[in-house]
């Protein structure tokens, strides 16, 4: 019996590389004379085929052909699992194999016939790890030290130029061609060792992923082989980035030193790269079929919004939609699987460290370690493609487009016009267009342009967009369709809103003049040299950036209207008499313009009993849908099982219980649950599913505007219920002890708010309420909107140095006001039952808590609570609205 081919005129390949692809030939000869019949009697570590390419398995029992030979090919198990690897004697790779082995018999089974045995070792893909900017094989040479650890070979290289008078040589496609390369070698080398190999595994960081994704595209357009059998990408720009924090990009202006400068320019969102990279992304041409891809995200555990000095001056309680360096939706790529992690920031650069110092550098984090070795043990699924397209849907006068900064303007002459394209640049004049944000059939997001503006789209996902207002205004709008709920990796719809002009030719200089952020909202943004922000529904996080004044930060409710002055800090503005954006071209079936409660914006919501009846089937089935999503994820625990749940008492006490190490091991189980073995993969599931439920009721509640009011405010409730719980999951998952904590205390939450969907689904809209009850009820109402009543309408500016009481002190009325709220909801939970209105008061309670739940552990300068301020008397003004149009409409 012959045992594979001869590499190179060495010896045969008594080793096979389990990628996938590799197959490991041999060759049986019984003799002129021998037994025609062939027995596998022992096969180990793999399967028999009759050709290289065969899927089905040969049999237990064959034939030889002619001559009494035969040809059999060995292929090995796709994945090795740690305890049958062993060391490999000498120096060189691998290291770590798993022998195997197959025995013949030539004769008939359970004959005497002779047998022929052949040992052979089985071992994983070689690993290369591709670093990103202006790093080196220093960048994650503790990621290869814990991998080897956990029996991979991995293999290391710089990824850089080396010659500073060769500034193409420092772009992305060189350092493509020198990854090619170091495959080639890998696998050379291993063939040198008497292994068969085909495929190898790449797991790369940052701009490292552009690297290797730059390889395939290469590799693709000249018809060869790819080498590759899977590619994880971790915190990798797919879609590239626009402006950072200023910290960020005095970092990466002082470690270019020539060896990525040109990448530098590449790495722009609107740059022709990513344009020729990312081509055919909406229809799966992006990615190569017999290659298993991942995106693995880190969100920081707080927003900090930086000045030039690095100091916070954001909302540290605030959501992240990022790691400091590369937002969620340029790293998410069209039909393939993203994983999100809490509590990571991008690298462990010193300057991120210190600003982000409760987080763990994502290229360091053992979470990652663990991630990425469960992908590369199992097969990665691959989502269906959400087909990603920017669409002009509707347009009348003068409206132009471009689809690259360096073309010119060209007229539109019809619509709608699919651009096929994830970026673009819209210009009216004395015309108005409305764009659709598309993720396949379903639309996810609008843009609304009226005359005299001009809007660069400078990358558009499946869910999320970065976008940049020229001149004038424009309405952004966000909503969860179908296709979005179904994905559960998707995370929320939103847009990230520049104010400014980004020039590509340097755009780690550029520093918009204002820069909003927003997760399933409808807000106005009009640009120029004090821009505006209008809040119409969810809530948006702002900062001020005067190019000489204090920059300043906040986040603003429902309801708000601001002027961003060209000074600093935040100042409230009118509302105006006749919003443009309320013109019926503006409004689309798929995304319609969602119920606000702004004053003076939102008509009178019919409480009729018709109206009601409209949307009985429809709140049922949401309800019914959203606690399924919830039960189905076996991530529940039994109701009161845990001491708290997430949202009791103030976040910061439960914030402090965690530092400080004072949550029971296992409050209150008394051993009837156990703790999963991966309690951050548990409270990430919890964060996942709550957030999914989220969307199943924000959905319902902005898809039309005759929504009547009861019902809003339930659908509010649960809403803001599951946002606490999505909040506190990636604000505080820290350590051991804090994610036990989350798991157990969210697993009771997630179980209580189970049971609270499927009632409000089943109770009745309209429960007429008895005069006693009624009166007290509507006491209580009352009482909480004379708590908010001194803080809405005109108020005296507060001197210099006073925001930040004035700031506390309308937060203590906001507190009142929770507490009269919550008489009010006592005297509603009683019996009788008083239906769905007991939803509603929980919902307004639930926002009125929501509005002043950082008002305890925030901090800043006199701006920040100044524009604090501002956005907590928005927040009440939409309060008041809801609260008297509740108070008028009880049963």
């Amino acid at each position: 019996m012959t045992v594979g081919p001869a590499f190179a005129g060495g010896p045969p390949a008594l080793g096979v590389v389990a990628d996938g692809s590799a197959t490991l030939r041999l060759d049986l000869s019984a003799g002129p004379t021998g037994s025609r019949e062939v027995v596998v009697e022992r096969c180990v570590g793999g399967t028999l085929h009759g050709s290289a390419t065969d899927s089905a398995p040969l049999a237990h029992t064959f034939s030889l052909g002619s001559g009494g030979k035969t040809t059999v090919y060995f292929r090995p198990l796709p994945y090795l699992p740690d305890d049958r690897l062993v060391p490999v004697a000498g120096t060189g790779s691998p290291t770590w194999a798993m022998p195997a082995g197959v025995t013949f018999r030539f004769g008939t089974e359970g004959g005497t016939g002779r047998l022929a045995s052949v040992s052979l070792r089985v071992c994983r893909p070689p690993l290369l790890l591709v670093h990103g900017f202006t790093g080196s094989t220093r960048s994650l040479a503790s990621f290869s030290a814990w991998l080897d650890h956990e029996r991979f070979d991995t293999f290391l290289a710089d990824y850089y130029n080396t010659d500073p008078n060769d500034l193409r040589g420092s772009g992305i496609e060189p350092q493509a061609d020198k990854l090619a390369s170091h495959v080639a070698a890998v696998c050379a080398h291993y063939r040198r060792a008497g292994y068969r190999i085909e495929r190898v595994d790449l797991v790369a960081h940052s701009m490292g992923g552009l690297i290797a994704r730059r390889y395939l595209y290469h590799v693709a357009r000249n018809g060869r082989p790819s080498r590759v059998r899977k590619l994880v990408m971790l915190a990798v720009p797919n879609h590239g980035v626009a402006w950072v924090e200023k910290v960020v990009g005095n970092l990466l202006a002082s470690l270019l030193e020539g060896k990525h400068q040109f990448a530098s320019d590449q790495l722009y969102s609107g740059h022709s790269f990513f344009r020729s990279l990312n081509a055919g992304e909406a229809d799966g041409r992006h990615l190569l079929p017999d290659v298993q891809y991942a995106v693995i995200v880190g969100l920081r555990s707080r927003y900090p919004l930086i000045d030039i000095e690095g100091s916070l001056l954001g909302n540290p309680q605030a959501p992240a939609d990022d790691d400091g360096v590369v937002e969620r939706g340029s790293a998410q790529l069209n039909g393939v699987t993203t994983y999100h992690l809490p509590v990571l920031f991008h690298t462990w650069a010193s300057e991120l460290a210190k600003v982000f110092p409760s987080d763990q550098p994502l290229n360091h984090a053992p979470p990652v370690i663990r991630l990425v070795k469960h992908l590369l043990l199992r097969d990665i699924p691959r989502p269906r493609l959400a087909g990603t397209d920017l669409v002009l849907a509707r347009a009348v006068g003068e409206v132009f487009l471009r689809r690259t900064g360096d073309t010119p303007w060209q007229p539109v002459a019809s619509w709608p016009l699919a651009l096929r394209s994830a970026w673009a640049e819209f210009r009216t004049a004395e015309g108005r267009a409305l764009i659709e944000l598309r993720s396949g059939p379903a639309t996810w997001g609008t843009i609304a342009l009226p005359p005299a503006a001009e809007l660069q789209v400078l990358f558009s996902g499946p869910h999320r967009a970065r976008v940049c207002v020229v001149r004038g205004q424009a309405v952004f709008e966000t909503g969860s369709g179908p296709a979005a709920l179904d994905d559960a990796d998707a995370g929320n719809g939103g847009f990230e809103v520049l104010v400014g002009a980004a020039a590509a030719a340097s755009w780690t200089a550029f520093t918009p003049r204002a820069r909003l952020v927003d997760t399933e909202t409808r807000f106005v943004v009009g640009a120029g040299a004090s821009p505006t922000l209008i809040v119409l529904d969810g809530r948006v996080t702002a900062q001020n950036i005067p190019p000489g004044g204090a920059r300043a930060a906040a986040r603003f409710e429902a309801g708000s209207s601001v002027v961003l002055p060209d000074a600093g800090g935040f100042a409230a503005a009118p509302f105006p008499e006749t919003p443009w954006w309320n013109d019926p071209f503006f409004r689309v079936a798929a995304v319609p313009a969602a119920a606000s409660s702004a004053p003076g914006i939102v008509p009178p919501l019919p409480a009729s009993p018709e109206a009601y009846g409209r949307w009985e089937e429809t709140i049922r089935d949401t309800c019914a849908r959203a606690a399924g999503l919830l039960a189905e994820s076996g991530l529940l625990l039994e109701e009161g099982k845990a001491t708290a749940r997430p949202g009791q008492g103030r976040p910061e006490a439960n914030a402090a219980a965690i530092g400080a190490g004072r949550v029971p091991a296992d409050p209150g189980l008394g051993g009837q649950e156990r703790a999963p073995p991966d309690l951050a993969a548990a409270v990430a599931g919890q964060i996942r599913v709550a957030g999914q439920a989220q969307g199943v009721f924000r959905h319902c509640r902005k898809r039309a505007d005759d929504l009547p009011l009861p019902l809003r405010l339930g659908l509010e409730y649960f809403e803001a219920c599951l946002e606490t719980v999505v909040r506190q999951g990636r604000e505080f998952a820290r350590d051991d002890e804090a994610l036990r904590y989350l798991w157990q205390s969210g697993g009771s939450y997630l179980a209580t708010l189970c049971r609270e969907m499927r009632e409000f689904g089943r109770l009745p809209s309209l429960v007429p309420l008895a005069g006693h009850r009624r009166a007290k009820v509507s006491g209580q109402l009352a009482r909480a909107r004379a708590s908010l009543a001194p803080w809405i309408g005109e108020v005296p500016p507060a001197p210099a140095g006073t925001w930040e009481k004035a700031y506390r002190q309308a937060a203590q009325a906001a507190q009142a006001g929770v507490r009269d709220l919550g008489l009010a909801e006592k005297a509603l939970a009683g019996s009788p039952p008083s239906g769905r209105l007991l939803y509603a008061v929980k919902g307004l309670k639930a926002r009125l808590r929501a509005a002043s739940r950082d008002a305890w552990e925030a901090s800043g300068d006199d701006a920040f609570w100044r524009g604090s301020f501002e956005a907590l008397r928005g927040a009440f003004a939409g309060v008041d609205h809801d609260l008297a149009s509740l108070a008028a409409s009880l049963p």
